[in-house]
Parts: structure tokens; C-alpha cells; sequence
């Protein structure tokens, strides 16, 4: 845990944000899984948030391994795809 994040936190900062933005904020927070406010905390003060991120690709990459052992005909198949199609868009939407 970072010394700021030992530390209470009284202050606050409200920012205005479009429909989209909001929802990619959201959406980087959950694949990342931080809060909305340390998501945007962490951005804001140039701390790590592709740790998460990270693990989150791994996870899906042994989910993949395992599916193509077991791959087959039918569902099997359309599932690999579904689980590749996961990866890929976490990867275009995870920034090195």
C-alpha cells in the first residue's frame, strides 16, 4: 500500500467528464479492479494501474490455454473464440 493510500483522505475534486468518457473511466476501473476513485487517483498521480491490468491478460491467457487443450467441435470452439475475443479487446484497451 502507497503512503497516500494510508493516509485519510478528506479533500475532495469533482471533474466533468462526457457520456463516453465516463463510461471508458468505468470500464479501465473494473479491468483494472480499482475503484472508480483510485483508478482516477492513481492516473492522476502518474502511479501503476497496469498491474491489475496485467493479471487480468494472464488470467485470460491460461483460460484460453485451457480451452484449446480441451478444444473440439462445436461450443468448444465457439468458446476459445469468445475467451480470444476477451484478450483482445483487453489488450486494445490496455496501454504498455
Amino acid at each position: 500500500m502507497a503512503q497516500s493510500e494510508a493516509r485519510p483522505r478528506s479533500r475532495g475534486i469533482t471533474i466533468r467528464v462526457t457520456d463516453a468518457e465516463h463510461r471508458t473511466i468505468r470500464e479501465n476501473a473494473a479491468r483494472t479492479r480499482l475503484s472508480v476513485a483510485s483508478y482516477v487517483r492513481r492516473c492522476a498521480l502518474r502511479e501503476s494501474v497496469q498491474l491489475r491490468a496485467a493479471e487480468e491478460i494472464l488470467r485470460q491467457v491460461f483460460r484460453l490455454a485451457r480451452q484449446v487443450q480441451a478444444l473440439g467441435d462445436g461450443p468448444e470452439e465457439q468458446q476459445a473464440m469468445a475467451t480470444m475475443q476477451g484478450l483482445i479487446q483487453i489488450l486494445r484497451t490496455t496501454k504498455p
